[in-house]
């Protein structure tokens, strides 16, 4: 069957662009298409080599390779290999896609994103033109309507989601959220704000702990955060991953650790500590040196989401 010989130009991102260019590619000659893709991911493995190698985010780029692609074979092979991630090692590499590593490694062996870009056409014998939006190191940012500024296009994707989880725990914890928030902003470790809560407002029994810890392992399932969840795990190409049914289990899976049911069926592992109470910033202790708290796995958040986790992970 004969294409169409129309030049085409495509503007976009995530599995919209995709999904577009693969239809594309089948009904038009691929040499006169060319994908325009954004350069300001700030999640994710994408995120992390911008950061660690100082190269542009392949997260995009790397679905428009592998749209591109003539032969359905090659593709399947390839998008098996670009989607693998080092699951089961330690080190800087865990959690890598290696589809991501090889475009970074090809933008700084050939001096720049557009070179590393026509070498990996190259490599892969993808016709199709594909130009990154810009060459330089470009940030997203919003502004909400109260003022707030919002940076990266991670925290701008997830801002709605946080605040649920944030104003929930602070209802929980009984303080107000918008002071809560400014304490963040002022630049105070998890710590302190966990104590200032605890001095401000309620500190929770075990029995309190233990149920909002189970409210929170299952964030995804079966709730209004199910639909988010979904187009993450789209976005990220974890459709088939049908063992990630829970906000913590995806986040588990896009830093490279191993899912399984633990989130929701394995029994928890219980740590005590001793934590004193304290208003901040009016520095007044409170004599609570013989009250404890349990706590879970640390885990290495950004300070703005602090209150996603569970209630009493430090």
């Amino acid at each position: 069957m004969s294409k169409h010989q129309q030049k085409i130009v495509t503007l976009g991102g995530g599995t919209g662009h995709f999904s577009l260019l693969r239809g594309l590619v089948d009904f038009n000659e691929p040499e006169m298409i060319t994908a325009i893709t954004g350069t300001w991911d700030s999640g994710g493995s994408s995120g992390r080599l911008r950061v660690e190698m100082g190269v542009l985010p392949s997260g995009d780029t790397r679905q428009c390779l592998l749209a591109l692609m003539e032969d359905d074979a090659q593709r399947q092979v390839a998008q098996k290999l670009f989607n693998e991630r080092f699951k089961d090692i330690e080190g800087p590499l865990k959690g890598h896609a290696l589809g991501n590593l090889i475009q970074s490694q090809l933008q700084l062996l050939y001096q720049g994103a557009d070179r590393g870009l026509d070498a990996a056409r190259a490599l892969f014998r993808v016709r199709g033109q594909i130009v990154p939006i810009s060459l330089s190191d470009l940030q997203l940012n919003a502004k909400t309507v109260e003022g707030n500024i919002l940076e990266g296009e991670t925290l701008i994707d997830t801002r709605g989601e946080e605040k649920d989880f944030d104003e929930k725990c602070a209802m929980f914890l009984g303080v107000n959220y918008e002071l809560v928030v400014n304490y963040v902003n002022e630049g105070l470790t998890d710590q302190a704000v966990l104590q200032s809560c605890f001095g401000m407002g309620h500190r929770p029994s075990d029995g309190e702990i233990h149920m909002w810890n189970e409210f929170m392992r299952k964030r995804g399932w079966n709730d209004e955060l199910s639909g988010t969840l979904e187009s993450q795990k789209k976005k990220h190409a974890m459709l088939s991953r049908s063992e990630i049914q829970t906000a913590f289990q995806f986040i588990d899976a896009d830093e490279g650790r191993l899912v399984n049911d633990n989130h929701a069926k394995a029994p928890r592992i219980r740590k005590r500590i001793t934590i004193r109470a304290r208003e901040w910033p009016s520095g007044q202790d409170k004599d609570n040196s013989n009250s404890s708290e349990r706590v879970g796995s640390p885990r290495a958040q950004r300070r703005a989401r602090h209150l996603s986790r569970r209630v009493g992970c430090q």
